[in-house]
């Protein structure tokens, strides 16, 4: 399925692909896949979330992604878990923004 999201962390070591129901991380340097992250069903569908859009959080240890359905998840990018589901919205996610503290 096609490719809906890329994120860079913050030292831009590392990206984040989204696509169906699977989120990817790269190394960018060398153009690995580090880690698959399937996207675990938190609706009735058995197919799992559709992502649509991604940023890392501060830290780059975790990543924020929005559905297709309305969720926003967090993945632990070491054990490839999502840590945290919230309903935000009724449809659609397309995009997140992180702001940072000021001084960051």
């Amino acid at each position: 399925t096609g490719l809906r999201s890329i994120a860079l962390s913050s030292d831009d070591v590392l990206a984040c692909t989204v696509s169906k129901n699977i989120a990817k991380v790269w190394n960018v340097k060398s153009r690995s896949c580090l880690r698959s992250l399937p996207l675990a069903s938190v609706s009735s569908k058995k197919e799992g979330s559709y992502g649509l859009c991604s940023v890392f959080l501060p830290g780059d240890t975790h990543v924020v992604i929005g559905t297709r359905e309305g969720y926003l998840l967090i993945v632990d990018i070491a054990s490839g878990e999502v840590v945290f589901t919230e309903k935000a919205h009724e449809k659609e996610i397309w995009s997140i923004d992180i702001k940072k503290p000021s001084g960051y």
